[in-house]
């Protein structure tokens, strides 16, 4: 007979996965347990310090929002933050600024100097046209939006190809490289033709930015956008890098006080002690940042000033002529012709005698002028785009690349100051970038529009 074993009675075993269940029950259990006394004893124990944590939280959130959106300063009210660029011009904003003389802009929907011109959403068969630079190509010595280079260059090639011709000012004051390496890359799809007339800004807002002496001495890298923008994110009383500054600054406006989490006084608690070692992280920085420059760059007329400020041009030459190639190798990806053009400067030729009676209030301006002839400085650039493209006049493929340094005259009737041209000075220059264009074959590479 055989034996039949009773196992109704035997303990089933647990499976793992139950065990893993039981064991992360357990875990949250004691978690919430923890949550909750920590809850109780920072409400209880704690209210008066945690109450006065989460009002610092608040007014930090308040105040770094306020910096975050504030104007630039009252006399560059009408420039506005960039999330790409550092700024533009503010979008739609109309009115009278006071640049030399009073000045009327008009500003397109981009953030240019174009009036109510949609340069985006032009008919295909028409010919755009975008003339990139500086202040001296934005109009900063022209006082309204009719008579500003690109405006000049428009007329004038609109005489022979017609009013399908749209030439779009893409420049603004103090950009420099790569701000316009950025622009174009953005709006290359948009364009026909591009030209790039700058050098100036990219051999002084390099120093401007790292080595200045006011504003306690806050320190920019030289690649970033003219330090201005910065300005209002920086305390008046000790330096700091703007990199960590701002990222400081958008990790306090993001507390919000109404959310649940906020409800939390664990959360809270956390909350500040982090954001109080950000801000001791900060001032460290500052402190070995600021002590650091302080002995490099030496007192105003130093040596090391002049050494570290001819270090500043050689970089922002060297800057020009990489960023210069990086637009000509996306322009030719694109099929797209791109003229470079050193920008006149009053002083390129040695022998022209110094006529500035009001140089900025600037460091570099002082270097840049006051040592010896501005000229010397100047050729750093030259010599470099020499280097890059070979002699001006210089046309491979659909890249050509111009000296016009000295296309200007000195006399007052062509310069606002030394480096803007006058409205006579623009159209001058923009007869002369009609020629270069007519000349070198580039509109001969593009799809110039029929007046019919």
């Amino acid at each position: 007979m055989h034996q039949i074993s009773d196992k109704q009675g035997a303990r089933n075993p647990i499976s793992t996965g139950q065990l893993l269940l039981f064991n992360l029950v357990i875990v949250l259990f004691f978690l919430a347990l923890c949550f909750l006394a920590g809850e109780m004893f920072l409400r209880v124990l704690k209210a008066d310090a945690l109450k006065a944590r989460i009002a610092e939280l608040e007014s930090r959130q308040q105040t770094a929002a306020e910096l975050l959106t504030k104007p630039l300063s009252d006399r560059l009210g009408f420039l506005k933050r960039h999330p790409y660029y550092g700024f533009t011009c503010t979008p739609l904003w109309e009115g009278t600024i006071s640049i030399q003389a009073p000045t009327r802009v008009a500003i397109d929907r981009y953030g240019f100097r174009n009036g109510s011109l949609d340069w985006q959403n032009l008919p295909d068969e028409d010919l755009v046209i975008g003339l990139f630079g500086g202040s001296a190509l934005f109009g900063h010595g022209i006082i309204d939006n009719e008579n500003t280079i690109s405006a000049q260059l428009e007329r004038i090639l609109r005489k022979t190809y017609g009013d399908r011709v749209h030439v779009v000012n893409l420049a603004l004051p103090a950009w420099h490289q790569p701000q316009q390496f950025l622009a174009f890359s953005r709006v290359i799809d948009f364009l026909d033709l591009a030209i790039v007339c700058d050098g100036f800004n990219e051999i002084t807002i390099p120093y401007w930015n790292l080595y200045r002496y006011d504003d306690q001495n806050l320190l920019i890298p030289p690649d970033f956008p003219a330090y201005f923008v910065y300005k209002t994110f920086l305390d008046a009383d000790r330096p700091e890098l703007p990199l960590e500054r701002i990222a400081l600054l958008q990790y306090e406006s993001r507390y919000r006080p109404d959310s649940l989490k906020a409800r939390s006084a664990l959360y809270n608690w956390l909350r500040y002690a982090r954001n109080d070692s950000r801000r001791h992280r900060l001032d460290s920085i500052g402190e070995e940042s600021h002590g650091k420059a302080t002995e490099e760059k030496g007192a105003p007329g130093s040596p090391e000033e002049q050494r570290l400020f001819e270090q500043m041009i050689e970089y922002g030459a060297d800057d020009w002529a990489r960023y210069s190639r990086q637009m000509d190798a996306l322009a030719e990806q694109r099929s797209l012709p791109i003229l470079h053009a050193l920008q006149p400067f009053r002083y390129t030729i040695p022998d022209v005698p110094l006529r500035e009676k009001n140089l900025p209030a600037l460091p570099w301006a002082r270097l840049f002028f006051e040592a010896d002839h501005p000229s010397r400085r100047y050729a750093i650039l030259r010599e470099r785009a020499r280097k890059a493209y070979g002699e001006s006049g210089f046309r491979q493929g659909l890249v050509a690349y111009y000296d016009l340094s000295d296309v200007l005259p000195p006399d007052d009737e062509y310069w606002a100051d030394f480096v803007h041209p006058t409205q006579e000075g623009g159209l001058r220059l923009a007869e002369e970038i009609y020629s270069i264009l007519r000349a070198s074959g580039l509109l001969d590479d593009t799809a110039v529009p029929s007046q019919e």
